[in-house]
């Protein structure tokens, strides 16, 4: 199989969009999706299989704090998961923070989410804290962070 991983690109939001629902059922807004090449692509990517994104991350330097990076989301439709897709991804967009400047990155986690967790472990993440209810009632996560 040929995939080819990229920098986002505006044009991209229908298929992120796309990858959202099937990975996750849902979760940011078409609006969200459709901004979020526009101010986030420098540190964010896709990977296509056969001209169909299949599979994303999102990263971002929030404003004011420079040395610090987010992967806000990243996800990969469930047919071609566990195949090191999300983890080159992962890779190509903590490199992308850091070399914009990020000098910590954080990310959260599903309690529930354990490959993804463990993923974020292998690659050298730590559980940093935990918060209940951070997406709101019954929404708990672990705040991950890479030195």
């Amino acid at each position: 199989m040929d995939f080819i991983f990229r920098k986002m690109k505006e044009s991209d939001w229908q298929g992120i969009y796309d990858v959202e629902l099937s990975a996750f059922g849902g979760g940011f807004s078409k609006y969200f999706v459709k901004m979020a090449p526009i101010f986030f692509g420098i540190n964010s990517f896709v990977v296509e299989y056969q001209t169909k994104i299949v599979g994303y991350s999102l990263g971002v330097i929030p404003n004011g704090q420079l040395e610090e990076g987010w992967i806000m989301s990243a996800g990969i439709e469930p047919k071609h998961q566990g195949k090191g897709l999300g983890k080159k991804l992962l890779n190509m967009t903590i490199d992308a923070l850091k070399k914009n400047g990020a000098k910590r990155i954080l990310l959260t986690v599903s309690p529930d989410n354990q490959v993804a967790k463990s993923t974020y472990e292998k690659r050298g993440f730590k559980e940093f804290t935990f918060i209940k209810d951070y997406y709101g009632e019954g929404e708990d996560r672990i705040v991950m962070q890479l030195r």
